[in-house]
C-alpha cells in the first residue's frame, strides 16, 4: 500500500511539473511575461532541471520572446534565474558592457573600418581593435530591441541603402534616430554541437545580418542584409557574443 502511495505521489508531481513547463513555454510565446516569471521563480526554487529543459526547448525552437523574457527577468529583480539557468550569452548584453560580436562558425569579430565605417569581418586581423560593441536596450510595446553601439568609433549599426539586387550593406553611423538602427535577437542551437548562437534581425526591414565568409580567404568581408532571403542558417546568419 505504501509503495502504491509513493508511486501515485510521484506521478502527481511529474504531472504538475509537466503542466508548469507547458505554462512557462506558452506564456513566453504569448508574451505574458509576468505569468512566465512567476512560474520560472517557482521552478527555480523547486525544480531547476525542468526550468532549464524549457529554456533549452525555447532556444531550439528559435523563440525570439525568450530574449525579451530574459530581459524582463534581469530588470525586475530576478537576475539569479538568468545567471543560474540561461546560457551565459543572455547576460552579456544586459550589463551595458562592451562585448565582441563574432560569427558563429569561425569566431571572427565584427569590426568597423576607419573612415568609411563599413561593418566587416577581417580574417587576417581578428584583434579587438574597433570590435567593441555595447547593446543599448529599448523596450517598446512589450518587445525588446537594441541599438548596437561601437565604442571605438561612437557609431551605431544600421543597414545602408539597398542596391538594385536588394542587398543592403551593414554600416556604422553617428545618428540613431529611426528603426533602421534597432535590432532584435533570435536564439538558436547548433544541432551538431549544441552551441548557442543568435540571429540579429533589423527591426525596420525584418532582415538578419548576413555573412558569406570563405574559409581560405584573406580579404575583408562586408556584412549585409538581403531583403529577398527568407531562410536563415547557422553558417551565414549565426552570431555569438563574447566578453572583451
Amino acid at each position: 500500500m505504501k509503495k502504491l502511495v509513493l508511486i501515485a505521489l510521484l506521478f502527481f508531481a511529474q504531472t504538475i511539473s509537466a503542466e508548469y513547463n507547458k505554462q512557462l513555454y506558452d506564456s513566453v510565446i504569448s508574451g505574458d511575461y509576468d505569468h512566465a516569471a512567476s512560474i520560472a521563480k517557482r521552478l527555480h526554487t523547486n525544480n531547476v532541471s525542468e526550468l532549464q529543459e524549457t529554456i533549452s526547448k525555447l532556444i531550439s525552437d528559435k523563440i525570439r520572446n525568450l530574449v525579451d523574457f530574459s530581459y524582463r527577468l534581469w530588470t525586475t529583480g530576478s537576475r539569479e534565474i538568468i545567471t543560474d539557468n540561461f546560457p551565459i550569452q543572455f547576460r552579456l548584453f544586459y550589463n551595458d558592457r562592451a562585448i565582441k560580436i563574432t560569427d558563429a562558425k569561425y569566431g571572427y569579430s565584427i569590426k568597423l573600418t576607419p573612415g568609411q565605417n563599413k561593418a566587416i569581418i577581417n580574417i587576417s586581423d581578428n584583434t579587438n581593435v574597433r570590435s567593441s560593441w555595447v547593446f543599448k536596450p529599448l523596450w517598446e510595446s512589450n518587445k525588446l530591441y537594441f541599438k548596437i553601439w561601437n565604442a571605438d568609433s561612437n557609431s551605431y549599426l544600421e543597414f545602408g541603402e539597398k542596391d538594385a539586387n536588394g542587398i543592403q550593406p551593414l554600416i556604422g553611423s553617428d545618428r540613431a534616430s529611426s528603426e533602421r538602427f534597432q535590432w532584435y535577437l533570435v536564439p538558436d542551437k547548433n544541432a551538431a554541437t549544441s552551441e548557442i548562437f543568435f540571429y540579429i534581425y533589423n527591426r525596420k526591414f525584418n532582415d538578419p545580418i548576413e555573412i558569406n565568409l570563405k574559409e581560405n580567404s584573406n580579404d575583408e568581408q562586408q556584412l549585409f542584409g538581403e531583403l529577398t532571403r527568407t531562410d536563415v542558417n547557422f553558417e551565414h546568419y549565426g552570431w555569438n557574443f563574447e566578453p572583451l
